[in-house]
């Protein structure tokens, strides 16, 4: 759905990639697709069919050209609103990143929680409470 957008919205794909975590993509194939998109970004000379030239392998080809040929209906008209797909997305990887943070403070205040009440202990679970309230009221949407 992501490498969607980005070929959807060429001209949003810079910002798309940018809030994307490093190890966001683990597939192999979109991985080197999202390379390669990367560093025609960074050359400034992004486009999805440029795209689909520059990928040497025929796996990231047929991703890519299975993907454009679903953007579009027989009139060339978008087949979806890609603008409310990222939105959509966007908000559902800002929860979810919300919801490892949670995760990880909470896995702090375990480790702390039996050396007792130090310091430490206690900022760990004003942030875990914190982070808690923030993803229960839907605050990363």
């Amino acid at each position: 759905m992501i490498l969607e957008c980005i070929l959807a919205l060429p001209e949003k794909s810079s910002g798309i990639l940018a809030e994307m975590p490093q190890d966001f993509f683990h597939d192999p194939c979109v991985c080197r697709i999202v390379d390669c998109a990367r560093r025609q970004l960074e050359a400034g000379d992004f486009s999805p069919a440029r795209l689909n030239a520059a990928l040497e392998d025929p796996e990231a080809q047929s991703m890519v050209t299975d993907i454009l040929s679903r953007l579009d209906d027989e009139q060339g008209k978008p087949i979806f609103d890609h603008e409310e797909v990222w939105q959509r997305a966007r908000r559902d990887l800002r929860r979810h990143l919300q919801r490892e943070h949670v995760g990880e403070l909470k896995r702090l205040v375990e480790i702390e929680g039996p050396k007792g009440d130090t310091e430490q202990y206690r900022s760990l679970r004003r942030e875990y409470f914190v982070a808690l309230r923030e993803l229960k009221k839907g605050g990363g949407a």
